[in-house]
């Protein structure tokens, strides 16, 4: 197998393939990340350096021209042509593929895309990938668990007829955590996530703007506010460098939540699981569910205790709390000091302190 070009960068190593289809960063003997072009056909390399390589990869529609450097910061580079005589739409995607022990996060979309790769059991350090020029927005609806996300390089039904060139450049840095990174981000980008009904602020009175027909928006003392119920919406925002497009998401309240799951719960009639009864007990507790007779009589026929879990002392906890039995308080805290500590566990204990 051909040996990949190596280029060291601080205390890690950018490895590109020999053929130039993937480019992987690794620091010590862990994958952070992998860029791939999806949908080239490899080649050579055309330049080779210690800090700097190049290719010209071939697409169904005309060819790609990619530099990978270190030279200041880890610069990547993707320029794509076509050789058609028609103009065609731009569908091609940039994979990104986190290391088994990294985290992709993705602030943005458009120009003003902005990825974290950021390690998944610790805070630092993050690596940040800033698009320099172009565009990348999330092909799909990648899960949690995707092992990569693809992106597109231009927006949905975009053309570029031969002689045309379409930049893509994304420039690397390291950053001590996730909060620092954010700092880079344009000011309407900081908080995308609203409680439901709750407005959402942003400088961008003086760019031009589309949104969903069902939000509400305002302008007041040259700031724009965009309402909406519950759910996720995408605002396009046309800035002077381009489109960018702000995922704006409203969620609804605790309570709401809690009453919904409850609701079904108790509704169905059948025994409860811990799980279940705990949920049934919080929105009680929150004044979000109105227990009947029928209801607490499911949550006593629980059988907490021999679940042996963080869980089942938390329901203990609620319910001995709720009820007024200090009884069940004690055995729910004996109960957690046989679990192992683990996950909850700290929340718990506290939650056990505070009621004994």
């Amino acid at each position: 197998m051909p040996t990949p070009a190596v280029m060291h960068w601080g205390e890690a190593e950018v490895r590109v393939a020999a053929d130039g289809t993937s480019v992987r960063l690794l620091r010590g003997p862990d994958l952070v990340v992998e860029l791939a072009w999806l949908g080239v056909k490899g080649a050579p390399a055309e330049f080779e350096a210690p800090d700097e390589v190049e290719h010209t990869l071939a697409t169904p529609e005309g060819r790609v021209f990619q530099r990978h450097s270190v030279l200041e910061g880890w610069r990547s580079r993707w320029v794509l042509t076509r050789e058609a005589h028609r103009p065609d739409v731009v569908e091609d995607r940039l994979r990104v593929r986190p290391g088994p022990e990294y985290a992709l996060w993705s602030w943005g979309s458009g120009v003003n895309a902005l990825l974290a790769v950021a390690p998944a059991h610790t805070a630092g350090p993050v690596l940040g990938l800033r698009l320099e020029q172009g565009y990348l927005e999330e092909f799909g609806d990648p899960a949690e668990s995707s092992a990569s996300v693809d992106y597109l390089v231009a927006p949905a039904g975009a053309e570029l007829a031969a002689g045309e060139r379409l930049t893509t450049s994304l420039v690397s840095d390291w950053y001590p955590m996730l909060d620092d990174l954010a700092g880079r981000l344009p000011p309407w980008l900081n908080d995308t996530q609203l409680d439901a009904e709750e407005s959402w602020w942003g400088d961008v009175a003086d760019y031009g703007l589309s949104a969903p027909e069902d939000v509400v928006v305002d302008f007041t003392d040259g700031m724009v506010s965009v309402t909406a119920e519950v759910g996720r919406r995408i605002l396009d925002v046309q800035t002077p460098r381009g489109l960018s497009r702000i995922p704006l998401e409203w969620v609804p309240s605790p309570e709401s939540v809690l009453h919904e799951v409850a609701a079904d719960a108790v509704g169905r009639g059948d025994e409860l699981d811990v799980a279940e009864a705990l949920c049934v007990q919080f929105a009680a507790d929150r004044r979000a569910l109105w227990l009947d007779p029928s209801a607490h009589d499911l949550l006593d026929r629980v059988d907490w205790a021999a679940e042996e879990s963080v869980l089942g002392a938390a329901f203990g906890l609620a319910r001995g709390r709720s009820l007024g039995e200090a009884a069940l308080v004690s055995d729910a805290l004996r109960l957690l000091g046989r679990i192992p500590a683990g996950e909850g566990y700290g929340r718990v204990a506290m939650a056990g302190w505070i009621t004994s």
